[in-house]
């Protein structure tokens, strides 16, 4: 009799259909945040962008933080500059590098959080999918790689990391990576530790009140993630005193920014509103305030008690890390996107736990008002150009020219080559592959308060002692006491014909860059400033507009 062959025994899928199709929406989702991050690729970048790209350049070429190259914030946002810089070149590439690795680092954390609360695959592939849209709204200014965009996927990836921890789904040692993202955070802005205590007593107080034979245990992991922060930032200290830079950095980011934003109790009390009600970002974010609500009721009434006590704690710590600083800019909001997108998640999550169709229908409606709201706006947005964008986010042209102004330079100038700057915008250097020679290069830090004397005092200092031929001036010396430099100027150099309306461009007298600029200054401009949308103005005109003002009283800019 012959044999029977015996059945084949067909290997099981590696993926389940589940994760297979949650992992092409991620795919997608992905997909379609790089696609809109293109579309603005080429957008002017604003001021704290540029000064940080600034920062991180110079610093790669050995000067130093703070007591050289100076800015009022931990230079984490510097280093992380230098560190993509150092691998694709000083220029606009390196900060599109750096956007898109951030945004979809956000991306996949917000899934991954919104997992790990909900365990909803669906609600958790809703949250990414509405972060790629929700991030490009123009008014929350997410689409370019500003702290608020670069600290996002660390509060997200920490308090993921630990929960995941709490939950025993990973060793207790990764406590430390937590402690570590929180550790960047607070490297960016300070007061970015509400967050960490708020998540550490959220697990404490669940512990306390539901699972007390686990409390020593949550007490100790919530230990060892603020020890890391706590290593971290005496490791700062201690490399900064090392480098005799101590005392310039601890005047920089902790005692400036008294004066800058002011009294932190003071500044929640007057404004707490502004922390969820801003005019400029009310229509991106709004419709998602109601929906997180939904979900949090979700979970109370479900009596899921820790993932609403994380909920609500980092709800409440984002508010506080809006409202503290006292000064309210477009780009604090958008650290409201991630928590919102992950109450969106509780909520499609709860709503699909109700009786169908009654649930289904419910959640596909949320679903669809927060896709349709979001997609009407971005229809608008992405009709713009990128040179609209930055005219539009920053009313203005100033970053417009200040981008064309440092490509016009490129023409006439070898790469690289040192330009003094005084005013607001140093676009120039990003766009024209320029070095700094002053590494206090935002005028407004002269003005400011009372160590912004020392800070000019600086300034003036580099422009008599650096060797340089070019200037750049797009701000009033005698505004912001700087008489020396704007009677330098007048004294031994030449301003260059050109079309720009906020800036002037001059060159030392005898400088070989003197009949370079004069030949390609002029034509290069004329080209330029229409490609972005500016109107080439004052051709020609050699005679000084912001060197000859007369001082004005106050703290004014030009």
């Amino acid at each position: 009799m012959p044999a029977v062959a015996s059945p084949i025994s067909l290997p099981r899928p590696l993926l389940s259909r589940s994760t297979l199709w949650t992992a092409l929406a991620l795919l997608a989702a992905v997909a379609v945040l790089v696609l809109l991050r293109l579309h603005t690729a080429d957008e002017s970048l604003e001021r704290d962008i540029v000064i940080h790209a600034i920062i991180g350049n110079e610093f790669l070429h050995g000067r130093s933080l703070y007591s050289d190259l100076w800015n009022h914030k931990p230079p984490a946002s510097f280093l992380i500059h230098a560190a993509f810089n150092q691998v694709f070149g000083f220029g606009p590439q390196y900060i599109l590098a750096m956007n898109l690795v951030f945004n979809t680092a956000t991306l996949l954390a917000i899934f991954g959080l919104g997992l790990a609360l909900t365990r909803n695959r669906f609600a958790a592939v809703c949250a990414a999918v509405l972060w790629a849209l929700l991030s490009f709204d123009m008014d929350m200014q997410a689409n370019q790689p500003n702290s608020e965009a670069l600290v996002n996927p660390m509060f997200a990836g920490g308090i993921l990391l630990w929960y995941a921890v709490s939950e025993r789904w990973v060793s207790d040692r990764w406590a430390f990576l937590a402690g570590f993202l929180f550790f960047v955070t607070t490297y960016f802005k300070q007061h970015f530790v509400f967050v960490p205590i708020a998540i550490a007593l959220a697990f404490l107080t669940h512990a306390a009140l539901f699972a007390r034979p686990d409390f020593v245990r949550q007490l100790r992991i919530a230990v060892w993630t603020g020890a890391v922060g706590c290593v971290g930032w005496l490791l700062v200290f201690a490399v900064f005193w090392l480098q005799g830079s101590l005392k310039p950095f601890f005047e920089a980011a902790f005692l400036y920014n008294e004066g800058y934003g002011g009294n932190w109790l003071y500044n929640i009390k007057r404004a707490y509103w502004m922390g969820i009600f801003p005019a400029w970002s009310a229509g991106a974010l709004y419709p998602y305030l109601p929906v997180t609500a939904v979900g949090v009721l979700g979970a109370l009434l479900s009596r899921h008690w820790k993932p609403l006590l994380v909920m609500l704690a980092w709800l409440g710590s984002t508010f506080l890390i809006v409202v503290v600083p006292g000064r309210f800019f477009a780009h604090y909001y958008q650290l409201w996107i991630p928590p919102l997108l992950v109450g969106t998640a509780f909520c499609v999550h709860y709503l699909l736990r109700l009786p169908r169709p009654v649930g289904v229908a419910l959640a596909a409606s949320v679903l669809l008002a927060a896709l349709g709201y979001t997609g009407v706006r971005l229809k608008d947005h992405v009709s713009y150009q990128a040179w609209q964008w930055s005219a539009k986010k920053y009313p203005g042209d100033r970053f417009n020219e200040s981008r064309a102004i440092g490509e016009a330079l490129a023409r006439g100038l070898p790469r690289a080559e040192p330009v003094f700057f005084f005013g607001r915008d140093p676009g120039l250097f990003l766009y024209g592959g320029l070095r700094a020679v002053n590494g206090k290069i935002y005028v407004r830090w002269f003005n400011d308060n009372k160590y912004s004397p020392a800070l000019l005092a600086h300034a003036i200092a580099q422009f008599k002692e650096a060797r340089f031929d070019v200037v750049v001036v797009n701000s009033k010396p005698t505004e912001f006491g700087a008489e020396e430099i704007g009677e330098a100027l007048l004294r031994d150099f030449v301003m260059v014909p050109e079309c720009f309306a906020h800036n002037e461009v001059w060159v030392r007298r005898g400088s070989p860059h003197l009949a370079t600029l004069e030949r390609t200054l002029l034509p290069a401009s004329q080209e330029l400033l229409p490609r972005y949308g500016v109107k080439p103005e004052s051709c020609e005109q050699t005679t000084s507009k912001l060197l000859l003002a007369p001082a004005k009283t106050g703290h004014g800019e030009s």
